[in-house]
């Protein structure tokens, strides 16, 4: 398995500016995998109670898949924002 997208996260929390526009980056993300997420989720549901067959596996899997990067999207979200902090509650103050 690699470890080149943890080692480039390593590197993005860091580095301070790096993880300031990492921050700002996956916030836009997240918000716009949310939106497709909620529609995706609707429509799915949609599919489900009133559609007149079961939906396919391709799309089930969309939906799932969406979830999946919606929570990793908010888990490096959610890493970055404590990193940041810690990192600024750290500094001494002048």
């Amino acid at each position: 398995m690699s470890t080149k997208p943890d080692d480039e996260f390593v590197a993005t929390a860091a580095d301070p500016a790096r993880r300031l526009t990492a921050i700002t980056d996956i916030t836009k993300r997240r918000n716009k995998c949310l939106w497709i997420v909620g529609i995706i989720t609707l429509g799915f549901f949609g599919i489900c109670f009133f559609g007149s067959r079961q939906p396919d596996a391709i799309v089930v899997f969309m939906v799932l898949f969406m979830w999946i990067q919606l929570f990793k999207y908010e888990s490096d979200l959610r890493l970055l924002l404590v990193i940041d902090r810690l990192q600024t509650y750290d500094r001494p103050v002048a």
